[in-house]
């Protein structure tokens, strides 16, 4: 007898977790600068064109000639260090909530500057984490092409230095679109995690889904523009071209 098939893809629940983006802090004066470095415990001489240090996993970098500062990586691994699961990686959720208290610990407690003076600028990441019952990269090298209105955009194999392939791109002017298995990104075995996401090159990629002109991390912490960003998840997912992927009842891939 045979063994009922069932179709699989990930369904996108409606969420998504911002993750790296780059933001600056403009007429950040030296004063400032030294009582940044202070509540973070070092000291660093201004004595060149830029100054960096890292807070946790984000990397801070001064520009006394032009005054800013800049801030980037990703916020989600940064409040899993200290608030979230205790790990430094990205596999769990990371909610509004926890978006904002992020940018309250960079607003208050560090850098002592309202939240819209925390200019976002590209490179800007967003996606989610979703679990499967299979290993992720089967589903993946079935994510064929992204179609934006007439033009196909092809998914290509991102090559790793050693081991088996774990992601994919499409390339996009503006943006990319990104899948790859979690768990082996992170190196933990057993984990069946896919990450989804969409990593926007330019800032006007990001004022067109948005609606906004001017992007600051208040902004991007509305909840109307944390949907925003949710609903285009979902729509590029919808434009991706699959080649079909089968299951057995007992959730094994059936191959052609």
């Amino acid at each position: 007898m045979c063994s009922r098939k069932k179709r699989y893809y990930p369904q996108l629940k409606k969420k998504n977790n911002l993750d790296s983006t780059n933001l600056q802090v403009k007429g950040f004066s030296d004063l400032e600068f030294e009582k940044l470095t202070e509540r973070v415990g070092i000291h660093l001489p201004i004595n060149s064109e830029q100054i960096s240090f890292f807070e946790r996993n984000l990397k801070l970098t001064y520009y006394p000639n032009t005054n800013i500062l800049r801030i980037k990586n990703s916020l989600h691994k940064y409040f899993n260090s200290f608030g979230g699961d205790g790990s430094c990686n990205n596999m769990n959720d990371f909610t509004l909530s926890d978006a904002r208290c992020v940018a309250e610990i960079l607003s208050i407690v560090y850098v002592d500057r309202d939240i819209n003076d925390f200019n976002v600028s590209a490179v800007f990441e967003f996606g989610l984490n979703i679990d499967t019952p299979i290993n992720p990269y089967s589903i993946i090298e079935r994510y064929l092409a992204y179609q934006v209105h007439n033009t196909i955009n092809d998914f290509t194999t991102c090559e790793p230095r050693k081991g088996k392939p774990i992601m994919r791109k499409s390339h996009l002017n503006d943006y990319a679109v990104k899948f790859y298995d979690k768990g082996k990104e992170s190196g933990i075995g057993g984990v069946n995690k896919l990450r989804y996401e969409l990593v926007f090159k330019q800032i006007r990629k990001l004022r067109s889904v948005l609606g906004e002109n001017e992007i600051t991390l208040q902004t991007v912490l509305e909840d109307y523009n944390w949907k925003k960003l949710s609903d285009y998840m979902i729509e590029v997912y919808k434009n991706i071209k699959k080649s079909p992927l089968l299951l057995n009842e007992n959730w094994t891939l059936i191959k052609f």
